[in-house]
């Protein structure tokens, strides 16, 4: 029992490192590719054998619906990219390179629908979000120990393959604020953000026990709380997630909301049993989150010695919003993404940080509506994967209206993520039969 008990263990352990790694791309030093490069050089490996293993028993085969989906507005990317370049005489190629790494994503968490499928049998989302949990909550629990041991913050550093100007940025921020590993600065806010609204979808569920709920409420706490301490972005995604479990039923299910009051109640007063617990075990623990906590919750501290809601970074957002001054650039941009082509060191074009104008100024606003039309495909996939159930349906939405928040902040991608739940994108199907045959790992 011992034995298959171990078994069991490692096997979802090997499925959690794919998670953390697919979530969180880590160069390592001496690598040459991210973790989630290698992750998709996984998938391809397996999507050959299965192609290969299928076409030895059809001689009819073609790509789901879904992947086609993909191919406009890939190459519609691809193509007003290229437009802007060759108007603006530009020679930045950086949505040019855009679709290639979605491919990549999409190997990557091909690989990651794999594996769960071999150790779980089946694959549904309750799964991955429970995998996606368990990952951020590793990572804040890294970036805490990593802020209050700068032995172990240097140990981290130095095993990752990171560009000067990352470590310059990291440098200013020791000591204000939580980095992770591989999770930094308004990337780690939207993980944390998806992570927050995961947690409210499983919160949404008919069957979950006491202590389940007890383990989401916690979740959320700390991840809400100490995520926040990492990027400010992160109450966003918990004012959403709030929000998302206010949604009404059409028909009300008392199991449901009984659960939810739990829920409620338990976020209020886990903090309290943290707060407690920790200053009067670790008062220096304590001691060295206060400046994080200043910096995770500026918003309330300013508007508690103010009366206004403004941090620091909302008022140095406000100035990057530098519009363009004339129609073309509008229409079709000015092929310009970074200051320097290929150089994210000397910083964004036109010094904007705002992720809807970073995205006008490189393919103006009719590249911008194609990006957001590729967002909102990979949700449409993901829908068409799960197509009865209502609360994963609002959860999708939710992070797609969570990506069009956070643009107004920086560049937000969702692709990456809702492809965790596009579980029937690599089926391949039977041109004569019309039926499903088996490459997917569903």
């Amino acid at each position: 029992m011992l034995l298959l008990s171990l078994y069991k263990f490692f096997r979802r352990l090997t499925i959690f490192i794919c998670f953390f790694f697919y979530l969180y791309p880590v160069q390592f030093e001496y690598v040459p590719v991210s973790t989630r490069i290698l992750l998709s050089i996984a998938g391809l490996v397996v999507l050959i054998f299965s192609i290969t293993k299928q076409a030895s028993k059809s001689k009819d085969i073609f790509i789901s619906r879904n992947l086609v989906r993909y191919v406009l507005p890939f190459a519609s990317i691809i193509f007003v990219s290229g437009f802007s370049i060759v108007l603006n005489n530009s020679n930045d190629i950086e949505f040019i390179k855009y679709p290639l790494s979605l491919v990549f994503i999409l190997l990557a968490g091909y690989f990651v629908h794999f594996i769960i499928k071999k150790v779980h049998n089946t694959i549904t989302y309750k799964i991955v979000i429970s995998y996606i949990i368990a990952a951020v909550l590793v990572q804040i629990i890294i970036s805490v120990i990593a802020f209050v041991s700068p032995a172990v913050n240097d140990a981290l550093q130095s095993i990752q393959n990171i560009s000067d100007l990352d470590i310059s940025k990291l440098e200013e921020t020791t000591g204000l604020r939580l980095n992770g590993f591989g999770s930094t600065f308004f990337g780690a806010g939207i993980i944390n953000g998806f992570a927050l609204l995961s947690i409210a979808a499983l919160v949404k569920q008919k069957n979950n026990s006491r202590s389940k709920t007890i383990y989401l409420s916690f979740a959320f706490v700390v991840i809400l709380a100490l995520g926040s301490m990492m990027s400010r972005t992160t109450l966003v995604g918990g004012i959403l997630a709030i929000l998302f479990l206010f949604i009404p039923a059409k028909k009300i299910n008392k199991k449901i909301v009984k659960i939810k009051l739990r829920f409620f109640g338990y976020i209020l007063l886990i903090p309290v049993l943290i707060i407690i617990t920790v200053s009067t075990l670790f008062p220096r623990f304590t001691q060295d989150l206060e400046t994080a906590a200043a910096f995770g919750f500026e918003l309330f501290v300013n508007y508690y010695e103010t009366g206004s809601f403004s941090t620091a970074s909302t008022e140095a957002t406000e100035n990057m919003y530098v519009f363009p001054d004339n129609a073309k650039t509008y229409i079709i941009g000015d092929g310009h993404y970074y200051i320097k082509p290929g150089d994210p060191s000397a910083g964004y074009y036109k010094s904007t940080d705002v992720g809807y104008l970073r995205l006008i100024y490189y393919f103006g606003i009719i590249g911008t509506i194609i990006y957001f039309t590729l967002q909102y495909t990979a949700v449409i996939n993901a829908l068409k994967s799960n197509p009865d159930d209502k609360t994963f349906r609002f959860y999708v939405l939710f992070i797609f209206f969570f990506c069009l928040i956070t643009s107004l902040k920086g560049f937000t991608d969702l692709f990456f993520f809702v492809n965790l739940f596009a579980f029937n994108n690599y089926k391949i199907e039977n041109a004569e039969t019309e039926t499903s045959v088996a490459l997917s790992p569903v």
